[in-house]
């Protein structure tokens, strides 16, 4: 039988898991890890208290909200076979454990189908992965703040890694409405447009990157963070001035790469990436 480990992450929305966590609980053959992110509300003295199946995990060493660290940090407990991440307003619907015992398999991860032919982006982030391959691959970027980006960045990563997507029926999950508001509510950038282009920006230069570090690619913690920084502040900065001309994302940093042979060379290298206007910039 296998065994599906429920990670959900919590900061000032007990109110969506209380409505949510029950249809977790429901699932067989599974184990749910909710962490409380320093949540003010003290998500995970509701859970112990209501539904003491669960297990709580609590993050106290940040004051602020990092989804990518708090996914992995769940994840780092879980015993299943397999992981899926589920956010705090994501209400799994009938069918859905019988559908995982019937359809799931080991090489693939799963994300929701499109509905009428467009993916819904608040389900975007709920997500079915072989523990094995999450762990192969480090899990979530870590390096990602605010909203966003660390979800996709999760799929490219897993695809290469050998763990193409395959799809679920997307009526099994549906998301309880709110604000964009509440999504930026931990972030430092106020606009949303601005936040993907941050994170496609990163994402775009980290591509490259790893690309010069074949054939084993890497890029530490260090690194990430200082490549998202500069992407940040150049996005930022380029909103601010209402500029409608591209915008430059630069970095100088020292990186070694080991060669086939085994050698390992140091080089100073400049990363330049331009983008040509808002829309390609976003993309």
């Amino acid at each position: 039988m296998k065994k599906i480990s429920y990670i959900t992450t919590c900061k000032n929305r007990l109110s969506h898991l209380q409505q949510t966590l029950p249809t977790l609980v429901e699932q067989p053959h599974h184990e749910i890890i909710v962490v409380d992110y320093n949540c003010p509300e003290h998500t995970g003295d509701w859970v112990e208290q209501h539904l003491p199946s669960v297990k709580v995990l609590r993050v106290t060493d940040d004051s602020g909200w990092c989804c990518p660290r708090a996914r992995n940090q769940g994840a780092s407990i879980a015993t299943g076979d397999y992981l899926c991440f589920v956010d705090a307003d994501i209400v799994v619907q009938p069918g859905w454990a019988d559908w995982w015992q019937d359809n799931l398999h080991a090489l693939f991860h799963y994300r929701a189908a499109p509905i009428n032919g467009e993916r819904v982006k608040d389900t975007w982030g709920t997500v079915m992965v072989p523990t094995f391959f999450f762990r192969a691959i480090r899990g979530y970027d870590e390096a990602f703040s605010g909203w966003g980006g660390e979800d996709g960045d999760l799929y490219e990563r897993l695809q290469n890694a050998g763990c193409p997507e395959r799809q679920y029926p997307g009526q099994l999950v549906t998301a309880l409405a709110h604000e964009d508001s509440e999504r930026l509510t931990y972030s430092p950038v106020s606009s949303m447009e601005c936040q993907h282009t941050i994170n496609a920006s990163y994402r775009k230069a980290k591509r490259v990157l790893l690309a010069l570090q074949w054939p084993h690619p890497h890029l530490d913690l260090e690194t990430r963070n200082l490549l998202y920084a500069e992407a940040t502040k150049r996005v930022l900065s380029w909103a601010d001035e209402n500029n409608t001309e591209p915008f430059e994302l630069s970095l100088q940093f020292a990186m070694e790469t080991t060669l086939p042979s085994g050698l390992a060379v140091k080089q100073n290298c400049m990363l330049s990436l331009k983008s040509e206007g808002t829309e390609n910039a976003v993309g």
